[in-house]
């Protein structure tokens, strides 16, 4: 079950990257293309390999996002992907202009 929830929060924050960088490239002028199987495969060896900040140092102070780093409260790669997930979906619906994000949203709560 945690391997098929991993699977499917993949693939909505996959798609929420390429929402967000397609939404991006309407202003651009140049056109995106983005390799998601080659995505998948560097996000899933990068998540597996980060660890929380150690307190002492200043890395949460220096990130301009801090929920995109890793916390003590996950408990695996999927924690981390489901949380930044939300984080992205949130704030591309937030964004002036955003396409409709109701089914993505749905999708992503029954995780």
């Amino acid at each position: 079950m945690k391997n098929i929830s991993f699977c499917i929060a993949h693939k909505i924050l996959a798609l929420l990257l390429v929402v967000a960088t397609l939404f991006q490239a309407s202003y651009a002028d140049e056109s995106v293309s983005i390799d998601l199987d080659a995505e998948y495969i560097n996000e899933f060896y990068v998540i597996q390999n980060q660890h929380p900040p150690h307190p002492d140092t200043p890395l949460m102070e220096q990130a301009y996002r801090p929920e995109s780093l890793t916390l003590e409260s996950d408990r695996d790669a999927t924690d981390v992907i489901l949380r930044r997930s939300d984080t992205l979906l949130t704030h591309v619906e937030r964004l002036p202009g955003a396409p409709e994000m109701k089914e993505l949203r749905r999708r992503q709560d029954q995780l």
